[in-house]
């Protein structure tokens, strides 16, 4: 199962990189079907921590799950200069670790 979640993964930014975009109608799923700390759920934070201009609107509070709300938010409060640019980014940081069998 690991194997499929780190290609999910994959795909899933490998999307991202095509449309530009991390389209938002899914996140509600992910957010009913991970826990706090998920990699999945991480990795959407992060790019919508980064590519949301002005996060109070209105539109991103209807479409965004609460609790990545407040991800964001506290994710904002810490954030530095020196992160990585949206363009490449590697996903290996959000894989589930695979046991070896």
């Amino acid at each position: 199962m690991p194997q499929l979640q780190n290609d999910a993964m994959d795909t899933l930014e490998a999307r991202r990189r095509i449309d530009q975009v991390l389209q938002t109608k899914y996140l509600g799923y992910i957010y009913e079907n991970t826990q706090k700390g998920d990699g999945l759920r991480n990795y959407v934070m992060h790019i919508c921590s980064r590519e949301i201009g002005n996060f109070g609107g209105p539109l991103v509070q209807e479409r965004f799950p609460r609790e990545l709300v407040q991800e964001i938010e506290e994710a904002r409060m810490f954030k530095t200069e020196e992160e990585q640019s949206l363009d490449m980014i590697d996903t290996k940081g959000y894989h589930v670790i695979e046991s070896r069998a």
